[in-house]
């Protein structure tokens, strides 16, 4: 992985096609299918939504999956360390 700011990129991604995402923030994506097919994060409470929106959620600090990283909230920062 390559280090950038405070954030670790996957090794072979380009860090202009790796978006992060922590918190909320993930259900902006899932109105365009950006999360249908993708294994994320987010606050558990979006758990719900983000299966329904046809994500495989699961309960981890961070995830990484195709470019997308995504995180339960902004205290899991250090996790990228």
């Amino acid at each position: 992985m390559t280090r950038v700011g405070p954030l670790k990129i996957p090794e072979g991604l380009p860090d202009e096609q790796v978006l992060f995402l922590t918190d909320i923030f993930p259900t902006g994506y899932m109105e365009a299918d950006a999360v249908k097919g993708r294994t994320v994060t987010s606050w558990p409470s979006l758990k719900t939504d983000l299966k329904n929106a046809g994500a495989n959620w699961v309960n981890r600090k961070v995830v990484e999956d195709k470019g997308l990283i995504t995180s339960h909230n902004p205290d899991n920062l250090p996790a990228f360390n």
